[in-house]
């Protein structure tokens, strides 16, 4: 048992309540992790925007003759200056998030739901009117870009204001040079009809460091305020009026958006190769594609961080139905486009459960007790253009080609808001949470109480297979290659027997366990959506590790042609989630784990899981590869020996047990997450 430095509170901070001044929180890394500096500023936010229309680039128009927007006879925007701070709305106001991507990516600002992330301190806002309320967070961006003209960005660690503007501010070392175009003649403000636009246009926002402004009652005035005062400024997008705000572009679809983002991007040299999939409408009540499946675990309004993962991963955002057929093709296209203008898409986000983005499912020949697989890598296949989306029998087949995928992919689901707050900002601040980033020096065959980065744990369980002994060495091999502190941990897997309703002592270790390490594997033990000999309800808060179950069934988070049901209270992959993993990799059908042995490691090989997890971390431990290409690669290598009979190939008379594994393992969590490890991508 251990001190666990990673247990979770909230922590809300309340804004003074500063009617002259404008509160601004500037994030700086310190030898403690982050502080937050709070500067008053004591002129009035008025006298700013003053200053600035004297220096002429906001409000400057004097003369009304051809203005867009003309000063209006009263104002009714009230101006909240803890808008330039971290703010933290509650989960109905979860429709403000997309606002924030320009902020986010170009200024640090940070926002949440529900739940402050552990530490740092926001300021507690609530609105009724989206519209207005991004009218107020427009004057709120105008200020950040008058005090820095380039955006701030993390450098070496440290917070700094960058030269230029929007157009280049992405990028402190960006050698773009700045002209007038950057001048005030870009575009300022992107007016949108709703949410789904604000989502789309995320990242044409930053790349032109312009705010998203839903339009209502008090657009003309933000324009007017922010100084967007000619057809230059404005760029309209999503299903309003052809003549509104007559000689600015209008963007009336989503091709028309990602056409022109792709423009954007190219003009400031950013390469979009991340693609965040989101259903606009995963609403409450929402009905699953697979009607079988509507009472399957699901979080609505997932959604709406989806331009904030784009933004961390220099990516776009993708808006989709809940059709398979219609999400494949979308992400086809994007793909198409952004290949097109010579950019290469590496990574797939799928945000969202099987109800708001449901999976694609398969038999398989020789394994139909197991039921209908699913799986994501259809959406993450590219070459593969008219797959079969709507299997029904066995000799339909499945397509050959999502066993190799394209895109690294994974899926992010949360129980609540706040844990997937959580979720976002831990990756973000991913760096300040080691704790100590030198490797071990010796490593050891036990685990670090105090350097949770520096372990790694492989184990089996209680209802082991044949073949788990041998499997374990090899990953414990494997993890002393990489530099980690190195824990065999079947001793622990076999304290007791995993009976329902008796608490063996063996999961509340195992789960201790969990939280003292970085690579885990838990081999094979007989597992269900529940957990196996850890279950749900033993698991602690983690760090942010990177854990492979070998047991069938602990990735389930659907109900499809499915005889073991999962409820979002019961779900282990939930659970896992919400504890703090940084990625967790594990089967949503049976899978087999380690029948017969093999050994990876020497070419031996009969396409298991278990050889799926040791191909996964060897990735990560070898190259500098991300999660999503880990898994993926990991898939590409897993082989079932022809010249190897083992007893899955001699009782299903086939090999099609590697095709199981390969469709029905699942990464969940950021696919563009790149974890830590000693060796340092095996360069040290």
């Amino acid at each position: 048992m251990c001190n666990n430095p990673f247990k979770r509170t909230a922590v809300l901070g309340k804004s003074d309540n500063a009617k002259i001044g404008i509160i601004i929180d500037i994030v700086t890394e310190t030898d403690g992790g982050i502080m937050m500096i709070k500067k008053y500023l004591v002129f009035a936010l008025t006298c700013l925007f003053l200053a600035a229309s004297m220096a002429g680039c906001i409000g400057s128009n004097s003369d009304s003759t051809g203005a867009l927007v003309l000063e209006p006879e009263t104002y009714a925007i009230e101006k909240m200056a803890e808008l330039t701070d971290n703010v933290l709305f509650t989960g109905e106001n979860y429709d403000a998030v997309p606002l924030y991507a320009p902020l986010y990516k170009n200024y640090l600002v940070r926002v949440a739901l529900d739940v402050a992330p552990e530490g740092q301190t926001f300021n507690s806002v609530t609105f009724s009117d989206l519209s207005l309320f991004s009218s107020q967070l427009a004057l709120a961006h105008a200020t950040l870009k008058e005090q820095y003209p380039g955006g701030i960005a993390k450098v070496e660690g440290k917070v700094t204001a960058c030269s230029g503007c929007g157009g280049c501010s992405n990028s402190c070392e960006s050698e773009v040079e700045v002209t007038e175009s950057c001048g005030c003649t870009t575009p300022r403000a992107i007016v949108v009809d709703g949410y789904e636009t604000a989502l789309s246009v995320g990242t044409l926002a930053w790349l032109l460091d312009a705010s998203i402004l839903v339009y209502g009652e008090t657009t003309d005035e933000a324009l007017y305020l922010i100084g967007a005062t000619s057809a230059e400024n404005v760029i309209v997008a999503g299903a309003l009026p052809g003549d509104l705000y007559e000689g600015a572009k209008h963007l009336d679809s989503r091709d028309a958006i990602l056409e022109e983002t792709i423009d954007a991007a190219s003009g400031a040299g950013v390469n979009l190769g991340y693609i965040s999939v989101v259903n606009p409408y995963d609403d409450e009540g929402i009905e699953c594609y697979y009607p079988d499946n509507n009472k399957s675990p699901y979080t609505p309004h997932l959604s709406c961080f989806g331009s904030m993962f784009a933004a961390m991963h220099d990516g776009i955002t993708l808006t989709v139905e809940p059709v398979p057929e219609k999400i494949d093709k979308s992400i086809q296209a994007t793909a198409d486009s952004l290949k097109a203008a010579g950019m290469t898409p590496t990574h797939l986000l799928m945000l969202g459960d099987s109800v708001s983005l449901p999976f694609v499912y398969y038999w398989i020949e020789s394994y139909e007790d197991l039921g209908q697989i699913p799986t994501d890598n259809v959406y993450a296949d590219l070459e593969e253009q008219n797959p079969n989306y709507n299997q029904t029998k066995t000799e339909e087949g499945y397509p050959e080609a999502a066993l190799t995928i394209e895109l690294a992919n994974g899926r992010v689901i949360a129980r609540t808001l706040g844990a997937l707050t959580d979720y976002f900002y831990t990756m973000v601040d991913y760096t300040t949470l080691l704790a100590n980033p030198v490797a071990p020096s010796p490593a050891t065959p036990a685990l670090d109480l105090e350097e949770w980065n520096n372990n790694a744990l492989a184990y089996c369980s209680t209802a082991a297979e044949f073949g788990a002994p041998e499997e374990v060495e090899g990953w414990l091999m494997l993890f002393n290659e990489g530099g980690f502190n190195a824990q065999e941990g079947s001793a622990v897997g076999h304290l007791g027997l995993p009976v329902s309703g008796i608490a063996w002592p063996s999961g509340t270790v195992l789960a201790e366990l969990f939280a003292m390490s970085n690579f885990i594997i838990a081999g094979a033990d007989h597992g269900c959506p529940q957990g196996n000999s850890v279950g749900y309800d033993q698991l602690v808060e983690m760090p942010p590790n990177v854990n492979f179950q070998i047991s069938c069934m602990t990735g389930q988070i659907d109900n499809h042609k499915s005889d073991r049901a999962v409820t979002k209270e019961d779900s282990y992959t939930y659970m896992m989630m919400e504890k703090g993993a940084g990625a967790y990799v594990a089967a949503m059908r049976t899978t087999m784990g380690t029948i017969p042995s093999s050994s990876p490691m020497t070419g031996q090989t009969t396409g298991t899981s278990g050889e799926m997890a040791y191909y996964f971390y060897e990735e990560l431990i070898k190259n500098d590869f991300t999660v999503g290409e880990a898994i993926q690669n990991a898939k590409a290598r897993v082989y079932a020996d022809p010249n190897i009979p083992s007893d899955e190939s001699v009782t299903a008379g086939n090999n099609n047990i590697q095709v199981v594994v390969k469709l029905e393992y699942m990464l969940y969590g950021d696919p563009g997450f790149n974890p830590y490890e000693p060796c340092n991508e095996g360069s040290a």
